[in-house]
């Protein structure tokens, strides 16, 4: 009688993800070994637990019943970071990384905003130019996202 045991090799790695603030992120890996492989995940070599979670956070990520799954719905920018799926049996353990990459808009259309609401409280002859200038600097950043411009059909 031949017993075959293999440490876990990936033959599905996890990729990169570049998602929009507010979409989902979906991480899938899968690995081969015997015995049968378990998954962990970490997000910046952290492990990701359902139990460790912030309370905002435990209904946002989830695991498929397989382990090798990883979605994150509704996603922010702190979730933005490298992500890490490990692979282990009883003969190792593997490792594969990608990196969660979030688009928004870019941060000085906030500040042009703000700076739009300060010009009211202004006198009206200031006021009247300054809100003419900010809205010419809004309208050419609003089609940037995270410094490049965006392209839309």
């Amino acid at each position: 009688m031949v017993v075959s045991t293999a440490a876990p090799i990936f033959t599905i790695p996890i990729e990169n993800a570049f998602v929009d603030v507010g979409q989902t992120a979906v991480f899938r890996c899968y690995a081969t070994g015997v015995p049968n492989v378990r998954y962990r995940w970490f997000a910046n070599a952290t492990a990701l637990h359902s139990a460790m979670l912030p309370p905002a956070d435990r209904a946002r990520y989830s695991f498929s019943t397989s382990g090798n799954i990883l979605t994150i719905t509704d996603v922010h920018t702190p979730d933005a970071g490298m992500y890490q799926c490990e692979a282990t049996n009883a003969h190792g353990t593997k490792l594969c990384s990608a990196e969660l990459r979030i688009f928004g808009k870019l941060r000085l259309i906030h500040v042009v905003q703000q700076t739009r609401i300060l010009a009211c409280t202004l006198n009206k002859y200031i006021q009247h130019y300054l809100i003419n200038i900010i809205d010419v600097m809004y309208t050419l950043l609003a089609g940037y996202y995270d410094g490049y411009p965006t392209f839309r059909t």
